[in-house]
């Protein structure tokens, strides 16, 4: 294989954020069985029973010969015309530029006849479920970012988090999700106050003033979360704030809480205490105005004694951020919050 074929197959899977693609050296997650890491590509590892004796280290190996050497694919033939090497492609005769495997068994849903791997053929088995929340045709339950449209899937660290879906500015805050709810369904919360309805696919709050929470009550992910909603203001009465945005740490009655949001009134994104008394905590302008209609994303995290908040466009571009100290403290669930305004929510994630 020659060297422009090496680096048109690394080219290739890195540009399609395959596994491995991480920037250096070092394949994330590791390599599979039959698959060895080349410059942080897994590639196939090729059996060459016909082989001479190994070459030593200090044998060297003909230009010509330097990725057999190495155990590289031979050939770039793309047999599919997807644009990924036959030899790094999990559906070598199936288009599939994604390569989305829903069930990680290394064989892509283009061409895998169990693609949720429960040992039923999809012939057999009740439809996948048709719930694709942002849009992007790949179904909730095998995207790696079901809130943010995405694609191809890249995962530059291989966390099984999309890269959209990671924590603003640095991946490694978070590897796990705890939770997507994308309110076609019930979520099982409660609403301490307000006037909330689930309906067309939203989570919706109808009272125009003061503040309406709905939360987890039950939640066991811990406190050091972060949460993502994608809020759209439908309209309100308060003349100082109309607030949407997500809580962390909540609890008790009254609810005691911590709340990331942003304002429509001022377009501002704050971070709200409120443990007895509401405390402003932080409060930052944000880059576009934002008013009645609009829809923005907001994700609240909280670590330790640290807050932070941001406010996205629909497309995850941030557009304010801000940060606080955790003055109080609370332990409690993830949930929605609004004041002074009326809302809907497409849905609420929940990650560590």
């Amino acid at each position: 294989m020659t060297r422009i074929s090496v680096l048109f197959a690394l080219a290739a899977a890195c540009g399609l954020g395959l596994p491995g693609c991480g920037g250096d050296e070092t394949c994330r997650p590791e390599c599979r069985a039959g698959f060895s890491c080349y410059f942080g590509v897994c590639v196939p590892v090729l059996s060459d029973a016909g082989a001479d004796e190994a070459v030593g280290p200090d044998d060297g190996a003909p230009a010509d010969d330097a990725a057999e050497a190495e155990g590289l694919p031979e050939t770039t033939e793309d047999r599919d015309g997807d644009g990924v090497p036959d030899p790094i492609d999990n559906c070598p005769d199936d288009p599939n530029p994604d390569q989305a495997d829903c069930d990680g068994d290394g064989a892509g849903d283009a061409c895998d006849d169990d693609d949720d791997n429960d040992g039923i053929p999809d012939t057999l088995d009740d439809p996948p479920p048709p719930h694709d929340e942002d849009g992007d045709t790949i179904v909730d339950a095998c995207d790696n970012c079901p809130e943010l449209p995405n694609v191809p899937q890249v995962d530059g660290d291989g966390d099984r988090i999309g890269d959209a879906c990671e924590f603003p500015g640095d991946p490694s805050r978070v590897s796990e999700r705890l939770r997507f709810l994308s309110f076609a369904e019930s979520a099982g919360w409660v609403s301490e106050s307000g006037s909330w309805y689930r309906r067309d696919d939203v989570l919706g709050q109808t009272q125009p003033f003061g503040g309406a929470n709905a939360y987890d009550n039950a939640w066991t992910g811990g406190d050091d979360v972060m949460v993502r909603t994608l809020a759209t203001w439908t309209g309100g009465s308060d003349p100082t704030y109309r607030l949407v945005g997500v809580l962390l740490r909540a609890f008790g009655l009254p609810l005691r809480f911590y709340y990331c949001c942003a304002d429509a009134i001022s377009s501002r994104v704050q971070i709200w205490g409120y443990n007895g008394a509401f405390d402003l905590l932080a409060d930052r302008p944000l880059s576009m105005e934002v008013s009645e209609g609009a829809s923005v994303v907001v994700v609240g995290a909280a670590r330790g004694d640290r807050l932070d908040c941001f406010v996205q466009d629909e497309h995850g571009s941030v557009l304010g951020s801000a940060e606080a100290p955790a003055t109080a403290s609370l332990s409690g669930g993830i949930g929605l919050r609004t004041y002074g305004a009326t809302a809907t929510f497409n849905f609420a994630s929940a990650y560590r």
